[in-house]
């Protein structure tokens, strides 16, 4: 019982992260100037340069599948003004999979301050699983990226989130969880990457390693710890964004194959 739980939990968790650290409202607030390619760029808090705030533009990724064929995965930006904005992402998938989670930004840099809320349990219960989910997140400190004048090789940052989830499962009944999340993050070096959109000669390669510490209880029994830790390496070109990220350890991986 407890594999069982450790694989739900951990699949629900990762996706939202992985999903989360990589976009077309806007609002009579914005403080925006125009880029070189013609896009509304934010400017203030939100203006961070290796993570573009571009209302007007959507990025759009491919995913490789087990049985060899890509599935695309969007992320835009809606409700932004100079000090916060709204991310949501929408993977393929019958019905596709839609997240989305609110972010503020300070002179220290952007943060995450929740997990995304998704339509996850309506996806699980179509595979047959018989799963209600919710989430809420109950505490966050540090850093979910910094900010522009801390994008270099060297700089490291940290995230932390407590994270309380109930998962009511056919025959089981009521799961609860409290979750520690922690993302380490590191610049580890500037360098060429390549991605279906084209090849970039300078790219900051972000290493990030998330620790996970769960604690579960059900029908009165509380389980033994669930501790995972999982390394995740990004790729962010200035001006675009996030280019490319994978995870061994999650099984993960996706390239920006257009940014329109």
């Amino acid at each position: 019982m407890e594999n069982r739980f450790r694989k739900i939990l951990i699949f629900i968790l990762v996706g939202l992260l992985l999903g989360a650290c990589s976009k077309q409202q806007s609002s009579s607030e914005q403080d925006q100037t125009t880029g070189e390619n013609g896009s509304q760029v934010v400017s203030g808090a939100c203006g961070v340069s290796y993570f573009p705030i571009l209302p007007d533009k959507t990025w759009t990724y491919r995913m490789l599948q087990e049985n060899n064929l890509y599935i695309e995965n969007k992320i835009w930006y809606e409700e932004v003004t100079d000090t916060a904005f709204t991310w949501k992402q929408q993977m393929d998938g019958d019905p596709p999979i839609t997240s989305e989670a609110r972010w503020t930004c300070s002179d220290g840099g952007m943060i995450s301050t929740d997990f995304a809320s998704t339509n996850i349990p309506m996806i699980m219960q179509q595979m047959g699983y018989d799963y209600d989910y919710q989430i809420e997140t109950m505490d966050f400190s540090g850093i979910t990226f910094p900010a522009d004048d801390q994008w270099f090789v060297g700089s490291e940052w940290t995230g932390s989130w407590i994270v309380e989830s109930d998962l009511t499962v056919e025959d089981l009944g009521l799961v609860h969880a409290v979750i520690n999340v922690t993302m380490n993050n590191v610049i580890g070096a500037e360098e060429p990457v390549t991605v279906p959109l084209g090849s970039y000669e300078k790219a900051m390669r972000v290493d990030s390693t998330m620790l996970l510490d769960m604690s579960i209880e059900t029908q009165g029994i509380t389980l033994p710890a669930i501790k995972g830790e999982y390394t995740m390496t990004s790729w962010f070109v200035q001006g675009i964004g996030m280019v490319k990220q994978i995870s061994d350890d999650a099984d993960f991986a996706m390239e920006l194959a257009s940014f329109e």
